[in-house]
């Protein structure tokens, strides 16, 4: 038993949240979380499946669980993208989470580890969390003060290795001050671009590169500059999925890999870690706070 714990240890360390609710949390099942319980909150509660559970702040919300609330208590939950949802005292009495998009994962993944223990702290449970995305509108090419472009502390590895079945490329950097324009080009290994955007505000990128568009063996890259920045490079080694890392125990979600290859997996892996999470489903408030630590440097 105590080989079979040991060989599993850095996959249990991954999957759980170590902020201790009234109920575990499993971070593939999240899709809201409690911000504030106002008024009397006896009459705040969240069913599940058969179970009634009290209401607290900072709980997580699960799919297709079912908050309540009387008139005389009112509950602020926040959800990916920065929504917030009210429900009692004026509001609707109850509001129901979606039904889960992906697949489910076994009880061994469900009921294991805490690497991700910061990700519901109620100190980032708030709506003004998460990060824009930001866009092209009213950016800015400053050439009067010269800037440099630094990797965000997770991607300090410039040469990496990426799965030829992503659907998007993400990449980050350290934020830069005002509306400068960054510019962000993949190119392939002739130097042709395959994707190219500009953007300001933020400081990642999201590019939509396609199902079945990358092919193993491919060697791209991938600048982020500025008019007057240095350039942050990095190399994008394609390779077959099958071939990178993966846990013995089946996980379900794709983005769940990312999550586990984002802390386990070493840092040349980074990039595919998190595009992996930039697919997953929109609602899975977990992989959106995942996201936000590493755009951030917070930890984890």
């Amino acid at each position: 038993m105590r080989q079979y714990w040991l060989k599993y240890a850095p996959l249990a360390s991954l999957l759980l949240l170590s902020w201790e609710p009234a109920f575990a949390c499993p971070i593939e099942e999240v899709v809201a979380q409690i911000q504030t319980v106002s008024g009397n909150g006896t009459a705040a509660r969240i069913r599940r499946k058969n179970l009634v559970i009290p209401a607290r702040p900072n709980d997580c919300i699960l799919y297709e669980d079912i908050v309540e609330a009387g008139e005389t208590v009112e509950i602020i939950i926040n959800t990916t993208n920065g929504r917030v949802i009210h429900v009692g005292e004026d509001y609707d009495p109850s509001w129901t989470a979606p039904k889960a998009k992906g697949t489910t994962p076994s009880h061994f993944i469900e009921t294991l580890g805490k690497a991700f223990k910061n990700t519901f702290s109620p100190a980032r449970n708030r709506s003004d969390y998460a990060n824009s995305r930001g866009s092209s509108k009213e950016c800015e090419d400053n050439t009067n003060v010269r800037m440099e472009i630094l990797p965000l502390q997770r991607l300090k590895e410039q040469v990496q290795t990426i799965g030829s079945d992503l659907k998007f490329v993400v990449a980050g950097w350290k934020p830069l001050a005002g509306n400068e324009s960054v510019y962000v080009v993949l190119r392939n290994l002739d130097g042709d671009n395959i994707l190219q955007t500009r953007v300001c505000r933020t400081n990642y990128v999201v590019l939509p590169i396609g199902v079945g568009k990358l092919k193993p063996g491919e060697k791209l890259t991938l600048d982020i500059s500025s008019r007057q920045a240095t350039r942050l490079r990095y190399q994008l080694n394609v390779t077959d999925p099958s071939s990178l890392p993966h846990p013995l125990e089946q996980i379900g979600d794709d983005w769940v890999l990312g999550a586990w290859r984002l802390v386990d997996a070493g840092p040349d892996l980074r990039i595919d870690a998190a595009s992996r999470l930039q697919a997953a489903p929109s609602d899975s408030l977990a992989a959106e706070r995942i996201l936000q630590a590493v755009w951030t440097d917070l930890p984890f």
